[in-house]
């Protein structure tokens, strides 16, 4: 889950799910994004009424792409991503070589 608070005075403005192993998140626009790697998707969270934040839209990206930045100039998102190999039992996930890639989000 995300919690919505404000910068003003710490108050809790509202709370809403999100995809599974968020890492990272940015604002923009007057939204939140969360990055989920777990599920390979991004969480957009925005004011839907005065005071009221929710979920607007989940977005596929790539599992494993867990860090954001955003561009408020250009209305983008960038998420670090690649592919893994399955995991082993009691080890981490193995990238694959040669698979890194930038993916770039554009609001519509």
């Amino acid at each position: 889950k995300m919690m919505v608070i404000s910068d003003a005075d710490g108050k809790r403005l509202g709370q809403t799910t999100i995809g599974a192993g968020p890492d990272g998140a940015a604002w923009s626009d007057g939204l939140v994004f969360s990055a989920n790697g777990a599920d390979g998707t991004v969480t957009i969270v925005g004011e839907s009424a005065p005071g009221k934040f929710q979920t607007l839209a989940t977005v596929p990206t790539s599992a494993g792409a867990r860090t954001i930045a955003a561009d408020p100039a250009a209305h983008k998102l960038y998420l670090p991503a690649a592919d893994y190999k399955p995991a082993q039992a009691g080890q981490r996930r193995q990238g694959i070589p040669d698979t890194f890639r930038i993916l770039v989000l554009e609001a519509q």
